[in-house]
């Protein structure tokens, strides 16, 4: 949770006062700028750490913007886990009936490309593309569809909260400068 205190706010709070609705319209618009900052922020950072399209993480990610009786904004992540197609996929589709059936498949790009064994991909029942594995043949349902992470699990560690709140703090700050400067 961010919690911005603004030392802006108590100095010009007494030059103001005849106009309370203006101060709660910069809080709002500052803070609503901030939040939708943050999303751009956030999205961009797991982009560079994760082989994945920004649509597919922006479309997890809901913004509850700031009123002016609640001058809070927050940022909601929900997600399943995502098939592997929507990571980087580097193989031929279909099921391979060659010696070596193998896709190279990335989800981190700390981590690079790695060989997966089993695995193919091609369109799925429901006309969507996934990554399909063969599991035991001997069961009912000798193919599972593969998955990778959700968009929570890769916003989700401390390392993206931290560097997203020290991006936050400013951005709502210096525009709750500039509304103040545009009353």
């Amino acid at each position: 949770m961010i919690e911005i205190q603004s030392r802006d706010l108590e100095r010009v709070r007494p030059l103001l006062n005849s106009i309370p609705k203006e101060v709660k319209k910069a809080i709002t618009r500052s803070v609503n700028l901030g939040a939708s900052k943050s999303r751009t922020f956030a999205v961009r950072q797991t982009t560079n750490d994760y082989y994945i399209k920004a649509r597919d993480i922006k479309e997890a990610i809901n913004i509850s913007r700031a009123t002016y009786q609640t001058p809070q904004a927050s940022m909601i992540v929900r997600g399943r886990q995502l098939s592997r197609i929507r990571f980087k996929v580097v193989g031929r589709p279909g099921p391979s009936k060659s010696i070596h059936p193998r896709l190279q498949i990335g989800t981190k790009k700390s981590e690079g490309m790695k060989t997966m064994e089993n695995r193919f991909y091609q369109m799925g029942s429901n006309g969507i593309m996934h990554v399909f594995y063969r599991k035991n043949p001997d069961k009912r349902n000798p193919i599972g569809v593969d998955r990778g992470y959700s968009v929570p699990q890769m916003l989700g560690t401390s390392r993206s909260i931290k560097l997203l709140e020290e991006q936050a703090v400013p951005i709502v700050e210096n525009e709750f400068e500039r509304q103040i400067h545009h009353l």
